[in-house]
Parts: C-alpha cells; sequence; structure tokens
C-alpha cells in the first residue's frame, strides 16, 4: 500500500467478494463475505429494476482521498455514469485498512453537465454503510435511492472524513474496459479543480466499482399489509413486505385496501389462540374455526394468544 499526504492507494491483490443474494436480504447492507477471485454475478433484475455496472466484475485495487484532499460537502466525491430513467438502488463496494469507526457516507445522484457530474438530482446525506471489509476483502453497501433521472447522469459517493485520515477506500477495477469515472479535485491538489476524470491522479484506473439497479420509471408500489394487526404501510417494493405474517397488495395503496388475506382467514383455535392467514380446511382440521378479523385484538374466545403460524408448525400438529 503506497499513501501520499492526499491519496490512498490499495497494492494490487486477489481479493475475496461479497455479492448479495437475489432476495430481500439484497438489500441489508450487511457484509457477508465469499471467496473468489471475481465477483460472482449480480441479479439481473430485481422488481421492475434492472442491474447495470461499467466494470467486468474483478476488482485489482482502491483507491481513496484523505486530509485536505476531503473539504465539504463534496471535494473528494467519486462517481461513475449511466443512462437510465429511475435509480432504484445504488450498489458500491468498499475495503478498508482499520481506520472505518463511524465515518459516514453521503450518495448523491447528478445530472450530466457535458459528460461530467452538474446538478444534485437527489442526495442521501450521513448514511451509515454498515459493515466494511478489511483489505483484501471488498464488501458490497446497497442503498435504496429512488431518483427520477430521466435519462444520463452520474451515481457516486462522498466519504464523510474531511481533514482526517480516509475511512474506507472504493473498490476499482484496473483490468476492464475504460469507464467515465470521475472525482472531485479539491482546491490546492495539484489537480485541476472540480470535477475530472479518475485517471488524472490514478492512471492505472479503468472503472470504479459503483452500479446501480435503474428502471423505465419509479415503480408503482403496492400497500403492504400485515395480518396479525390488519394494519397497513406503503412500499415501493414487494421485497420490502416478506415478513412473516404480511402480504402485499400490488398497485394499491392503504387508502384502497382491506388489510386482509385474499384466500385465507385467520383461524381461533382452542384457548382462543389466532392464527394467520390459514387456509379454512387446514383450521378446521386443527379442531378451530376461521374468522375474517385481524388477530389483534384476538378475535377468539378464550385467553389471548395470537400466533404466526409456519407449515411446518401445522404439520406437526397432524403426527
Amino acid at each position: 500500500m503506497t499513501v501520499t499526504d492526499g491519496v490512498a492507494s490499495l497494492a494490487v491483490a486477489t481479493l475475496m467478494c461479497l455479492i448479495p443474494g437475489a432476495s430481500a436480504e439484497i438489500f441489508s447492507n450487511e457484509t457477508v463475505l465469499r471467496q473468489g477471485l471475481t465477483l460472482v454475478e449480480h441479479p439481473s433484475s430485481v422488481g421492475d429494476c434492472e442491474y447495470y455496472s461499467n466494470w467486468d466484475g474483478t476488482v485489482e485495487n482502491a483507491v481513496a482521498w484523505q486530509f485536505e484532499e476531503v473539504v465539504a460537502p463534496d471535494y473528494g466525491a467519486w462517481a461513475e455514469c449511466y443512462d437510465n430513467d429511475f435509480v432504484c438502488y445504488g450498489v458500491f463496494y468498499f475495503t478498508q485498512l482499520g481506520d472505518y469507526v463511524d465515518q459516514t457516507v453521503d450518495i448523491y445522484v447528478w445530472d450530466d453537465d457535458g459528460g461530467l457530474p452538474g446538478n444534485v438530482i437527489c442526495a442521501s446525506i450521513g448514511n451509515d454503510p454498515g459493515p466494511i471489509a478489511m483489505w483484501p476483502d471488498v464488501s458490497s453497501h446497497i442503498f435504496e435511492i429512488n431518483c427520477q433521472t430521466s435519462g444520463s447522469h452520474f451515481l457516486g459517493y462522498w466519504g464523510d472524513w474531511p481533514g482526517e485520515r480516509f475511512g474506507w477506500a472504493g473498490a476499482v477495477s484496473e483490468n476492464g474496459p475504460l469507464s467515465c469515472s470521475v472525482t472531485k479535485y479539491a482546491p490546492g491538489s495539484g489537480h485541476p479543480t472540480g470535477w475530472g476524470p479518475v485517471q488524472i491522479a490514478f492512471d492505472y484506473v479503468q472503472s470504479l466499482a459503483i452500479d446501480e439497479y435503474a428502471a423505465a420509471g419509479p415503480p408503482e408500489g403496492g400497500a403492504c399489509c400485515d395480518l396479525y394487526y390488519g394494519t397497513c404501510r406503503f412500499e415501493l417494493y414487494s421485497f420490502n413486505c416478506e415478513d412473516q405474517n404480511e402480504y402485499w397488495f400490488e398497485g394499491q395503496t392503504c387508502e384502497d385496501t382491506v388489510c386482509e388475506h385474499p384466500y385465507y382467514p385467520n383461524c381461533c383455535l382452542s384457548g382462543g389462540s389466532c392464527w394467520v392467514a390459514i387456509p379454512c380446511e387446514v383450521c378446521s382440521e386443527l379442531g378451530g374455526h376461521c374468522v375474517s378479523a385481524p388477530c389483534v385484538p384476538s378475535p377468539c374466545v378464550g385467553p389471548t394468544s395470537t400466533e404466526g403460524a409456519t407449515w411446518g408448525r401445522i404439520k406437526s400438529l397432524y403426527h
């Protein structure tokens, strides 16, 4: 590793890389490392959001600004260009040398001003990136953005450690195709102040490891009902409505949704237990009766005991 006053660059090494799975936990920002010489493939889509990437899927290095090269609000930021109408999520790859304490990350979407970032379209300030892998490991960090861009734009981040040693570095590819990677050079850096190609300072970088999930427009969203309580909240994505006893009504708002399972009512069992979303024939086999009401407050006679049923628990009662 080499460090100058303003620049931190991690030496070339074989990496162990994290890629989230194709499920709701893809958006948990949790770090789980998997070994590999290259990054395994992301899900090609999540809902209506397609996956876009400018690099070749292999990481050879990582870069960061530090000390006087990091000046609020965004000198020392990094970004990649894309051409999509709606950004659903941003995917960023970080690694550290032990200096990450509690530094936060600001996520930005800028419009395209002649091939460089222009005005800020959307911003999310002070985000916790979650656990960051130790070099030579790399972790992936995914943030919900939901930004209408209407075409060419830049997606990027700024690490919040102005005047201090870097908290983490962003992964880069040295072997893939040359992309539109840019960074914002601080005054006095020895480089032209403002946005410019990353290669001015890091001539070995082909692309930054910054990806996005994007769509043609905002998702329609839907009502997410908690069948325990009969409560409702609106979510843009169905995978945010996958907890036990939750049910997704696509394209509906909470105002026009009755929070009952469209196929299964709840089930009152002896002793006052209320189980959620059980087919009536199964409820009857269990010695109970169906009710068209949330389990809280319990509609069942007897001591209140609200339970979430699982098929494993139901099957166990047949033996």
